[in-house]
């Protein structure tokens, strides 16, 4: 129990496949990580100063992720789990090149930017994959009122993707 004035949630402890129930924590968990360290290399490249397309994309993947994270807050309600984040080692792969490029003074804009236009590609395909695995896995646990924030996360990932590969192209040469 969350609250002593509300009743609990369906819990994953109680759920008869504990195994399908610790995936769906860990991927629960492993997004969340990966939605708190994207804001923090947003706001690390929000810093560098790029086209105003540029920025506007970074600072819109800022405000989703923002909102992705809210909505997994909610999640973890719903599940009656603490709210905990883990991070595998690819995104820590990830993450250490984006500080990388963060830190290193790039002998043209254009390079750095394509540099951060991969990562956040980078990004966005974990991201798509770590949503579709939690919508498969809650599917398959009957977690029915967990299934629309995880749609609605995963659609703007998807809405992003086209946002970063439009931005990508408008790079001029």
């Amino acid at each position: 129990m969350i609250f002593s004035d509300h009743p609990s949630p369906k819990k994953l402890q109680d759920h008869q496949n504990q195994a399908l129930a610790k995936l769906f924590l860990d991927d629960l968990k492993s997004i969340y990580g990966t939605e708190k360290e994207m804001i923090d290399i947003l706001g690390l490249f929000l810093r560098k100063e790029y086209s105003k397309e540029f920025a506007k994309t970074i600072s819109f993947y800022a405000s989703i992720s923002n909102n992705h994270l809210e909505n997994l807050e909610t999640l973890f309600l719903l599940v009656d789990n603490p709210i905990q984040s883990l991070h595998g080692p690819l995104l820590m792969g990830i993450t250490k090149e984006a500080k990388e490029i963060s830190d290193n003074q790039q002998p043209s804009s254009l390079i750095l930017d394509l540099k951060i236009y991969k990562l956040l590609s980078h990004y966005n395909h974990y991201k798509i994959a770590c949503y579709s695995q939690l919508l498969t896995v809650g599917s398959k646990m009957g977690l029915t009122d967990v299934i629309a924030i995880l749609n609605e996360n995963l659609d703007s990932e998807r809405k992003m993707s086209q946002k970063i590969q439009t931005s990508e192209s408008l790079l001029t040469f």
